[in-house]
């Protein structure tokens, strides 16, 4: 079974892409991929002039977007910045849009104000709410139907069936990555196999872990971190994959470059040894060409870094590991917020071209 996950907000597209790759790493029947728009459509007209999205217009957008591709018959999943208007069978009060909803086989997820609660990883709630409306639209229910309440639970258990009143609720199941024993036994009953359920169940548990970073830290390091001639990053076998967010890699390979350096905001504003290696290095990925792009990381360095985060972990065949290969901070009143990679000196081969840009203490 194949799901199609789209946006046509173009700033989405980095959390799509990191998402698809996170469920991907989940082997089973349940397999993920991304489709493109054509911006000289009705679907896309559709889509623009719309204030907010209803249960009949998420199924146009998705049905003729999947129609072009020629997956009508596959799940479509729109990530959307619009609000999402409550079914109008539904009359509960409050909530008059909704976070997410399914008609079938079409999903639209509101990508909105997920900032505070996951600590500037939107990507992990978006993704719960992909994985909660997939079991549910498997699971047969209706969101139209005022039949509804029966088969949700409408007081919060921590469960993926909850009714998530509020954000907090949301969270709730995020954190819980739980399913009650009565959901799991409609799902299966309603011709659903088993398989399935365990990799729904397997993904909720990733999501979870890394929102709480509920890992074991005392792993040993066993592989290298190594770099090529082309910046190409890799932990033993595995490539360190940044896809599109080439800004992203370019700045993770600068410290991989100075690992054990502590760097900060003023040490690039002050040291013109550091502004004249990070934007040389364009030389390998192509960016940061002029110290003029530098000023849009050094204003935004700690969102930079968490994005850098979820690809680390995506990168990784055990993801526990990943806080061996991500940023150290300290910060201290007087110089700020200070950043490095720390490795022993045998763990990081870089290929020989690679240190004239490594700054000289």
């Amino acid at each position: 079974m194949t799901v199609y996950l789209f946006t046509l907000d173009d700033h989405l597209l980095e959390d799509i892409s990191v998402i698809v790759d996170m469920f991907n790493k989940n082997k089973g029947s349940l397999k993920f991929k991304i489709l493109s728009y054509n911006s000289s459509t009705e679907y896309y007209n559709l889509y623009k002039r719309s204030k907010s999205l209803t249960l009949e217009s998420i199924s146009e957008i998705c049905n003729k977007l999947k129609g072009e591709n020629n997956v009508y018959e596959d799940y479509g999943v729109l990530v959307t910045s619009k609000n999402i208007e409550k079914p109008k069978a539904i009359t509960l009060e409050g909530k008059e849009s909704w976070y997410s909803a399914f008609v079938f086989k079409n999903i639209a997820i509101n990508s909105n104000d997920w900032e505070e609660i996951t600590e500037d990883r939107s990507y992990l709630a978006i993704a719960h709410q992909i994985i909660e409306n997939i079991f549910q639209s498997l699971s047969q229910i209706n969101l139209g139907s005022t039949k509804l309440m029966q088969e949700i639970h409408l007081n919060s258990k921590g469960c993926i069936n909850d009714y998530g009143r509020n954000r907090s609720e949301i969270y709730a199941k995020i954190l819980s990555g739980y399913i009650c024993k009565n959901c799991q036994e409609r799902f299966v009953d309603r011709g659903n196999d088993e398989s399935i359920l365990n990799q729904i169940k397997s993904m909720l548990t990733i999501i979870r872990n890394r929102i709480t970073d509920n890992y074991d830290l005392n792993l040993n390091l066993t592989e290298t971190i190594s770099v090529d001639k082309y910046g190409q990053i890799s932990v033993g076998r595995n490539k360190i994959k940044f896809g599109n967010a080439k800004t992203l890699s370019h700045i993770y390979l600068f410290y991989l470059i100075n690992h054990n350096l502590k760097i900060g905001h003023d040490d690039f504003l002050e040291k013109k040894e550091i502004q004249d290696k990070f934007t040389l290095l364009y030389k390998i990925t192509g960016e940061y060409k002029n110290k003029l792009h530098m000023i849009g990381y050094l204003d935004s360095m700690s969102t930079y870094h968490t994005r850098i985060k979820k690809y680390i972990q995506n990168s990784l065949t055990i993801e526990s590991l990943y806080e061996k290969f991500y940023y150290k901070s300290k910060k201290s009143k007087e110089f700020g917020h200070h950043y490095w990679l720390e490795f022993e000196s045998s763990q990081v081969e870089l290929d020989p071209s690679l240190q004239q840009y490594r700054i000289k203490v």
